[in-house]
């Protein structure tokens, strides 16, 4: 992208001119990078750069809780509990152990009170 001409400078104001493009396109140039790296700027593209990450994360987490989503994960895992799968079985043998427990302990505390 260079702004010389196709030939050499034929004269010192040639040689000048040429100097003059040159140094104008450095400094676009450098004011170009120093508005891409300034502080304000590097805090706007992080911001906007969380903000949508944040945006993916939120849609994500609301489909996968969905009430539909969730009855349809629940009903496949009492199937396959039905069918025997051993991860099944063990997921919610160990979740009515722990309601029994939870429920065992609240009744302790109303009765204590």
């Amino acid at each position: 992208m260079s702004t010389t001409p196709a030939g050499p400078p034929s004269g010192p104001q040639d040689v000048e001119a040429d100097l003059a493009r040159r140094r104008a396109a450095l400094l676009a140039d450098a004011q170009a990078l120093g508005e891409f790296i300034a502080p304000a700027h590097v805090k706007a593209m992080a911001s906007e750069a969380v903000s949508s990450r944040v945006t993916r994360i939120r849609t994500r987490v609301t489909e996968a809780l969905s009430p539909q989503r969730l009855k349809a994960r629940a009903t496949r895992l009492v199937d396959d509990a039905r069918d025997g799968d051993p991860a099944s079985l063990s997921l919610l043998t160990g979740l009515a152990a722990s309601l029994a427990i939870l429920s065992t302990v609240a009744l302790v505390k109303a009765l204590r009170r």
